[in-house]
């Protein structure tokens, strides 16, 4: 079994919540209470996951290789991005009220945004961060460097969220 293989099953869990919230968005302007309550159902699987990756995260610091520690920092930076557009769409949805359209473009961009950053997101970890935290919880520091320097300057090359304009 994987250290990560818990978080990996939470990423199903939003993957599934993400689509549910999709599935709802055509009927933002006719019905803003479900998506107000998709929102926050991925608020809280989303608040649940951070906090079980932040508890792994901190276990294995000692076993990271620096490359993975740049890594680790990059991915929590991302999540507060994530977390601060997910309050940015709560904050909207609670300003749109029960019934009223003021705000429902916006918050459709911002979901639409929202959902495809947390997907790249979780593929991202899944592929990269996830592979190496199993890796030192396996075998230490050593055996949880990035499989080349390329793949460890792709940390900085990534793209920076920011929300739609």
């Amino acid at each position: 079994m994987n250290v990560t293989e818990g978080l990996r099953n939470d990423h199903e869990l939003l993957r599934r919540r993400l689509a549910r919230l999709e599935q709802w968005l055509p009927a933002a302007y006719a019905a803003p209470a479900l998506i107000r309550n998709q929102v926050w159902l991925l608020a809280l699987r989303a608040e649940e996951h951070l906090a079980r990756e932040e508890t792994l995260i901190e276990a294995l610091r000692d076993k990271l290789a620096p490359e993975t520690r740049r890594e680790v920092a990059w991915r929590l930076a991302e999540h507060q991005d994530h977390w601060q557009t997910l309050q940015t769409l709560k904050g909207l949805i609670e300003r749109n009220g029960a019934g009223a359209a003021d705000h429902m473009d916006q918050i459709v961009a911002y979901t639409a945004h929202l959902t495809d950053g947390l997907r790249e997101h979780m593929a991202e970890e899944e592929r990269r961060l996830f592979v190496m935290m199993d890796r030192a919880a396996r075998h230490g520091a050593e055996a949880a460097r990035p499989a080349s320097a390329e793949s460890a300057g792709a940390i900085e090359a990534s793209p920076a969220m920011s929300p739609p304009g």
